[in-house]
């Protein structure tokens, strides 16, 4: 027997993905009812995350072994924003910075900006190498003309010390984040933050309590967890 539907769910917990045969993978979750779900599709498993709500495509089967029958819970799709995720990986879909000249771009900012803080802390003099380096790579953004400066490896060990602390901030894009599924996503991978702990920021109890835009909370989020300068 098999049942076929589309529901919502409410995700309480999420297991690590199993793998089977050669190539393939599953990701086991429990929703808020105590039922045990499975994804197979590598598309849905970034969505399926602990304190989130997926409006999905399920399926209810039983299967019999031996003498016993077990039952499985599986879901076959994932909508966001009515659209499913499925189609949206065929159609190639491609996040911000993905494109080499795009990281690059990113990447360039991401070292300006890690100067700027450090010069303006205090943590490096007027005539630093790095100072200097900033100085050039904004001559050329402004049409000037730069040199190529080498940053020694000590600064740069700091640098990169600095730059683990903003880069998901100078990465994200707050206008992408189209509903709480994302917005649960962006603070779990640029601030560590748990559904949970994004609740308590918005001071919430539920998503469904959130009256303003998506990118909004997340902008309410990033300025309390925005790092403080050394």
């Amino acid at each position: 027997m098999s049942e076929t539907k589309r529901q919502k769910l409410s995700i309480k917990e999420v297991s690590e993905i199993k793998f089977f045969g050669d190539k393939g993978q599953k990701l086991p979750f429990t929703s808020t009812d105590g039922v045990k779900w499975l994804a197979y599709r590598k598309s849905l498993f970034q969505y399926i995350i602990a304190g989130a709500e997926i409006d999905a495509d399920t399926e209810t089967k039983e299967r019999k072994v031996g003498d016993a029958v077990y039952t499985d819970h599986v879901v076959q799709e994932i909508y966001i924003d009515a659209k499913p995720v499925s189609q949206q990986a065929k159609q190639g879909f491609q996040p911000r910075g993905s494109s080499p000249e795009e990281r690059a771009s990113i990447e360039s900012q991401v070292a300006a900006k890690c100067t700027t803080e450090l010069w303006i802390a205090g943590k490096l003099v007027d005539d630093a190498r790095e100072v200097t380096a900033l100085r050039d790579w904004l001559l050329s953004r402004l049409g000037g003309h730069a040199k190529k400066v080498e940053i020694p490896k000590a600064s740069e060990a700091k640098l990169i010390e600095k730059a683990k602390e903003i880069v998901s901030q100078a990465n994200r894009d707050p206008e992408t984040i189209k509903n709480y599924i994302e917005l649960c996503r962006a603070c779990n991978k640029d601030f560590g933050m748990q559904p949970e702990d994004v609740k308590k920021e918005l001071n919430i109890t539920g998503h469904n309590e959130i009256a303003e835009t998506m990118p909004n909370c997340y902008r309410r989020i990033l300025a309390v967890m925005r790092p403080k300068k050394q």
